[in-house]
């Protein structure tokens, strides 16, 4: 009596296997490893499948395979004989399981394994040896295959690709390039509104506020309007409404100066994916390259006003000199002191010695609105002067001088794509040394060391890369560096009323002296940013 045998037939199929040399190249191929299966098993009269697990876009060294997982139950609940598989690489990539599930779990159920190409049968003698090389070889491939990933996405980091999976709010993922960020055309509003009410004045409540009543939807539920697929996990009642730790978020997200920062978190090893934050200095920062949403000269005002404690008043808005106006005599800040209306006294601002008592400074106090008559009377003379000087020509001028600039920019981009595709050829040539390694052509001797010639060739080819990415950045650098700080002037030059962004923006520092005797006015000295 001839007794049938139940077979489970393990496919899979990784992302690896979808970068082939060619479009006919099906030898990886889900249909490809079911036909081979179906003829082998139809060889043995004896055998019968009971089923085909399919795993499809999956990793062999993932923990998180469905169908391996119904095929490791069905085993242990007895309704299988035989496992088999194109290759043992197919079935696992680890070294682990190959102890754990071929040579413990299966010996325990009574389940044989036969990997079809690799010869790998659990049922033959001498065999185990031979499973377990080719399970160390296999695991090699993982953990270089691992290392290949992050270098090839290290290389577009660096070369200023987005390599994110959502792009950051107020941004879109460009339909006609994964890898490059265009502007959202309504989150982008929303960002610039973000940053002008916070050089204004306004705090993060009072800002939160502000889009809560105005309904307008948080970055969250604008992912969602989007169509996309983006999940926060526990945190998704919390990111409904705009809150204080969103909008902190966003007015330090360098991403709106039109600058990546990448690999800011990276997972532990190939094994363990849980992601941990890494020190600024080993990020990838890339400048110029997107759309930058933000002006140079609006970021560097909120991050000055980031790095200093502000009192807000009740109303969630700070007063146009807060942090800004400081005693020359003493060196401590001016503090405003509030309106006095029944008594007719108007708003001032005092010396903070003063006001805390034990020092004799003889500085009391500037009247509000005097300081602000000044500070607005100096900032129009100064754009006045700066206008009508040569600084802004002489400065376009040296701009022009770069005769070379596009014609050298273009050099280099046409050498960067060059590189790429000789680290995509790269890529599959590695590929093809392994599977030679994995079929016996080349002994693990040969592989070590054409490995080694492979791994040199890729380190010079990515130290070129940095060195592009740096030269083009110099370039684009001098030429908004030039154009900056005369765009902006021209912007504020006809103001009537200062306001809190003018201050932020151009002044770094206001000194209130002594008053003096002979003119009886109080000197102020302003230190300006641009002039």
């Amino acid at each position: 009596m001839i007794i049938i045998k139940k077979v489970g037939g393990y496919l899979r199929l990784s992302d690896e296997d979808r970068f082939k040399l060619k479009e006919t190249d099906d030898s990886e191929s889900i249909r490809n490893q079911r036909d081979l299966l179906v003829e082998f098993v139809g060889n043995n009269p004896e055998w019968e499948i009971f089923d085909i697990y399919v795993d499809d876009d999956v990793s062999g060294a993932s923990n998180n395979r469905p169908a391996f997982k119904q095929l490791l139950k069905d085993c242990e609940e007895g309704k299988i004989d035989i496992v088999i598989c194109k290759s043992q690489s197919r079935f696992t990539r680890t070294m682990e399981e190959v102890e754990s599930i071929l040579h413990n779990k299966f010996i325990e159920w009574g389940i044989r394994f036969i990997g079809i190409v690799d010869h790998a049968d659990t049922e033959v003698k001498g065999n185990k040896k031979a499973r377990q090389i080719n399970g160390l070889v296999n695991e090699w491939y993982l953990e270089d295959g691992s290392e290949n990933i992050r270098s090839a996405l290290d290389i577009k980091r660096k070369n200023g690709k987005f390599t994110g999976s959502f792009a950051p709010y107020g941004y879109l993922i460009d339909p006609n390039d994964k890898n490059h960020l265009i502007p959202d055309p309504v989150a982008s509003l929303v960002v610039k509104e973000i940053f002008d009410k916070y050089v204004d004045g306004f705090g993060y409540y009072k800002i939160c506020k502000y889009l809560n009543d105005k309904k307008i939807p948080s970055p969250y539920q604008h992912k969602l309007l989007l169509g996309s697929k983006f999940v926060c996990g526990n945190a998704k009642d919390k990111m409904t409404y705009w809150n204080n730790d969103t909008i902190a978020m966003i007015v330090r997200n360098e991403v709106y100066l039109g600058k990546l920062l990448q690999k800011k978190r990276i997972s532990l090893s190939y094994k363990n994916k849980k992601k941990h934050l890494q020190s600024r200095d080993k990020w990838i920062i890339v400048d110029n390259t997107h759309e930058a949403i933000i002006d140079r000269s609006i970021w560097n005002a909120v991050q000055s006003r980031l790095s200093q404690h502000h009192r807000v008043k009740s109303d969630g808005i700070i007063h146009k000199f807060s942090r800004k106006v400081y005693c020359e005599t003493c060196g401590k800040i001016y503090t405003k002191c509030n309106y006095h209306v029944a008594s007719g006294k108007k708003a001032y601002l005092r010396c903070g010695s003063r006001r805390k008592g034990g020092i004799n400074c003889t500085n009391n106090s500037i009247s509000y609105d005097l300081l602000e008559e000044i500070v607005l009377n100096s900032f129009k003379e100064k754009v006045k002067t700066y206008l009508e000087s040569s600084e802004l020509n002489a400065n376009l001028t040296e701009l022009i001088k770069l005769e070379d600039y596009n014609n050298k920019k273009e050099s280099l981009q046409i050498e960067r794509k060059n590189i790429e595709k000789e680290l995509d050829k790269q890529h599959y040539y590695y590929k093809g040394l392994y599977e030679d390694k994995r079929d016996g052509i080349i002994t693990i001797e040969e592989f070590m060391r054409l490995k080694k010639d492979y791994n040199s060739e890729i380190e010079k080819m990515n130290s070129r890369l940095v060195i592009i990415s740096s030269e083009m950045e110099k370039y684009q650098t001098i030429k908004d560096n030039m154009i900056n700080a005369g765009t902006l002037i021209k912007k504020y030059k006809d103001i009537k009323v200062l306001s809190r962004e003018v201050i932020e923006l151009f002044i770094v520092k206001i000194l209130v002296g002594e008053i003096d005797k002979e003119t009886g006015k109080r000197n102020v000295t302003i230190e300006w940013n641009f002039f």
